[in-house]
């Protein structure tokens, strides 16, 4: 991967590396699984915090109905866990370059990949007007001091 980034990076195209777009797309089907997978514990959740909630309104005895609100406040916090975790992955899936740039070796960089990893920090490529190559603005130059 580091190989495909100094690539991209030296490029200065818009076009991402063969090596970074497969790892791209792989992220991003794998954040795709694991948001339906959070989706479908979210739906569970609910579902479980709605029917605890209920049975604790209704409970003959005040055990019964306490420790049914607890449920349905455990329920309840493991669907806001559950929705975290969907919104995370739905980005991951939307934006998986992220999530592939998170796995460079960047303490232990040394070479090409060091020199454009310290050029992505700069926020430079070539020259003081050079953007990243997948940089969505083209049209002004980064503004200085």
């Amino acid at each position: 991967m580091g190989d495909g980034l100094v690539g991209s990076w030296a490029a200065g195209g818009p076009q991402l590396d063969a090596r970074l777009v497969e790892a791209a797309d792989f992220w991003a089907r794998f954040h795709v699984v694991k948001a339906a997978l959070a989706l479908v514990l979210l739906v569970a959740a609910a579902v479980l915090a709605r029917r605890a909630g209920q049975r604790a309104l209704t409970a003959p005895t005040r055990a019964r109905r306490w420790g049914a609100g607890v449920g349905a406040t455990g329920a309840l916090g493991l669907a806001g866990l559950a929705l975290l975790v969907v919104v995370a992955n739905v980005q991951g899936a939307l934006a998986p370059l992220s999530s592939v740039l998170g796995l460079l070796p960047t303490g232990a960089a040394t070479g090409p990949l060091a020199e454009t990893l310290e050029a992505m920090r700069r926020g430079s490529s070539v020259g003081p007007t050079a953007r990243p190559p997948w940089s969505c603005s083209r049209t002004s130059a980064p503004t200085t001091g």
